[in-house]
């Protein structure tokens, strides 16, 4: 079978004229995960649209059979719903991969939920365009796609590193389960401003979740963070290493070379606010030998309890 969204379904007719120009539909990356509700085990498709437009959408294909043209009417909730910038104006273009994760919903509920980042140019795409251009993280209920919690770094228009007043946006997240139970307790993602933020979801009470900025990239030009990081546990048990990679290739604009980097940032759990000065930098250079070219990296000593 084969399923077109309503939001992509309206711009199907434009493929017949004879001027027509590529046009996005749904160009995201799809995932399928295992999450329960209903009291038994459901699988689940999410898929964004990426540059195709602001929303994503889900199916329940526990069992593919049951997804027929006859049956459509009875295809809503119970892991098939849409979410678009109509339910919320700060999703942009949904560049952003999802994450499924259990999650606390309440002191004596979990939930399975959907975590992504709002994406790219809220403030010029979707129906209902944002005022802010903040970049914010969403935790959906997998189930009918209602919002557990959205959680708005604040960081938009007026912290342009440029001060030209552009849109900020969340890229993909990676979810954290420190404590090994099953169940999220941190959700690290990058922006287009190149900030690393760190969303504390272990309280249970989502309205008591917190975010932080946990490094801030000061370097000029803007090195915006558009893949997920990866998150290790520190091997002296104080926390977790943040690894990211900053580039950008979605513009005009990302066709003139700069330089860009790869970090990794310890968080203690009570760090906040670095920066690259106060990183310890290795170099990557280019070395040629007998006609052969390696190149060597530098491996300048960490101390952990000042870095």
């Amino acid at each position: 079978f084969a399923v077109i969204p309503s939001f992509t379904y309206s711009a199907l007719g434009n493929l017949t004229l004879p001027a027509y120009e590529h046009t996005y539909g749904i160009d995201g990356t799809p995932r399928a995960a295992d999450v329960y509700f209903n009291n038994q085990w459901n699988t689940i498709l999410v898929t964004p649209l990426g540059a195709g437009g602001a929303g994503l959408f889900s199916m329940n294909i526990t069992n593919p059979t049951s997804i027929t043209e006859a049956n459509a009417a009875n295809l809503s909730g119970n892991g098939y719903w849409l979410f678009d910038s109509t339910q919320d104006k700060d999703l942009g273009l949904t560049f952003s991969e999802t994450s499924v994760a259990q999650v606390n919903a309440s002191s004596t509920t979990k939930k399975w939920a959907v975590i992504f980042g709002n994406g790219y140019n809220n403030t010029t795409t979707g129906t209902n365009k944002s005022t802010t251009g903040n970049a914010v993280l969403y935790v959906l209920d997998s189930q009918n796609g209602s919002i557990i919690r959205k959680l708005d770094t604040g960081a938009g228009l007026s912290a342009d590193p440029a001060g030209q007043s552009r849109p900020n946006g969340l890229s993909t997240p990676t979810v954290v389960d420190y404590d090994g139970d099953g169940v999220a307790d941190y959700v690290y993602a990058g922006d287009i401003f190149g900030n690393m933020w760190k969303f504390d979801i272990r309280n249970t009470d989502p309205t008591k979740w917190t975010v932080a900025k946990l490094f801030s990239n000061t370097k000029s030009p803007m090195q915006s963070i558009t893949a997920a990081p990866d998150v290790k546990k520190h091997a002296s048990g104080q926390g977790v290493i943040v690894y990211f990679g900053t580039g950008k290739f979605i513009g005009s604009d990302d066709l003139v070379p700069q330089q860009d980097s790869i970090y990794g940032v310890l968080d203690n759990f009570t760090a906040t606010g670095i920066t690259p000065s106060k990183l310890v930098s290795q170099t990557l250079t280019t070395v040629t030998s007998d006609g052969n070219t390696y190149r060597t990296l530098t491996n300048n000593e960490i101390d952990w309890a000042t870095k």
